[in-house]
């Protein structure tokens, strides 16, 4: 090769090498943007598919909470056909427990209204209890009254095991709600924080509306007799922090008290409890045992 033809050699070479990674990086270019598209379309479609099970979700959720209405409805409904009397001393205490709970937990928790759609379930157990022994005018002998306590075993074994939280709620309250603060109550004798919030909340609120009510073994107290035999039995039936919540909201207490006296069949309740499903949010931010059973000064 001639020295004159060398330059013209690298020259060419060089050219060939430059047209080479202009090709490359051309091929690179359009294979980036192709990848670039298709990632964009595997992203959007990625979004719709979010959207459509979002869509599903929020379709199986509002099923769920119309089953669950439903359920409660259909269980309240054979409450109800038992004892006549019992379905606005549902409405009642299930609204009283509802305003205590507000005051124990935090403005976005939804315990209270948890707990509002679960009181009205405290005392189904006694579905399993003879109409001798719920009907009897006198006092109940010992082994009356030893079959009576069974309500809650009962209420607990229907409640027990379901999926939805409601019910969950329900079978803690239809266990404990007759456990006292001092260990004295049954059926498990638990004492002080030992008993779940949602049964301390239950006794007050089921208490209060019992001795405030006409019965076939009682006349009805006055308020202010009752609201006297709260006090003296803090500490010792009804946790202190319970029954401070329901003074604080006394005045609501007695609004409601009113607004749904004994002898007339609520037409309330089934409003009040779709209204509770359809604008609250029936998911626990944390495991349901903490939440049901939480230390109080949480």
């Amino acid at each position: 090769m001639d020295f004159q033809e060398v330059p013209i050699f690298f020259l060419a070479v060089g050219l060939v090498i430059i047209v080479l990674l202009v090709l490359v990086i051309v091929f690179l270019y359009r294979n980036k943007n192709k990848l670039h598209r298709k990632l964009e379309m595997q992203e959007i479609g990625m979004k719709k598919i979010q959207e459509n099970l979002q869509t599903l979700l929020d379709g199986t959720t509002a099923e769920i909470k119309e089953r669950e209405f439903e359920l409660l409805n259909r269980l309240i409904s054979a409450l109800e056909y038992r004892d006549i009397e019992t379905a606005n001393h549902i409405t009642r205490m299930a609204n009283y427990s509802r305003l205590i709970a507000k005051y124990l937990f935090p403005v976005d928790s939804p315990m209270a209204s948890l707990i509002f759609l679960a009181a009205a379930l405290h005392d189904i157990g006694k579905i399993g209890i003879s109409d001798k022994i719920l009907s009897k005018p006198e006092k109940l002998d010992e082994e009356e009254f030893n079959q009576m306590k069974r309500h809650t075993l009962i209420g607990y074994d229907i409640l027990k095991d379901s999926s939805s939280e409601v019910i969950q709620i329900a079978a803690v309250i239809a266990l404990t709600h007759h456990e006292r603060y001092d260990g004295s109550g049954y059926p498990r004798g638990l004492k002080g924080d030992e008993i779940p919030i949602a049964g301390r909340i239950i006794a007050v609120a089921d208490y209060f509306d019992a001795l405030m009510s006409k019965r076939v073994y009682k006349d009805a107290w006055s308020v202010e007799k009752v609201l006297e035999a709260l006090k003296e039995c803090s500490g010792t039936i009804f946790d202190p922090v319970c029954l401070e919540a329901f003074f604080k909201s006394l005045d609501e207490v007695l609004k409601i008290k009113d607004k749904f006296p004994d002898m007339r069949k609520s037409i309330d309740r089934d409003i009040e409890i779709e209204d509770e499903l359809a604008n609250n949010e029936i998911i626990l931010t944390e495991k349901l045992n903490r939440k049901i059973n939480p230390h109080t000064k949480d």
